[in-house]
């Protein structure tokens, strides 16, 4: 999730919000959020939107 919704971490405070992000998939698993996560994924390699 943390990947997803964050992307590269270059700094301690973007590491802080990746790793609240970490916290959250862990707090809230599901097969949605998997399925998210594996929409966004398909997304971002067919489009390229999002990627770095």
């Amino acid at each position: 999730w943390a990947q997803v919704k964050g992307g590269y971490a270059a700094d301690l405070d973007e590491t802080k919000v990746k790793v609240s992000l970490d916290l959250y998939y862990i707090k809230n698993f599901s097969f949605a959020l998997d399925m998210q996560i594996l929409l966004r994924t398909v997304w971002t390699l067919l489009s390229g939107s999002g990627a770095r």
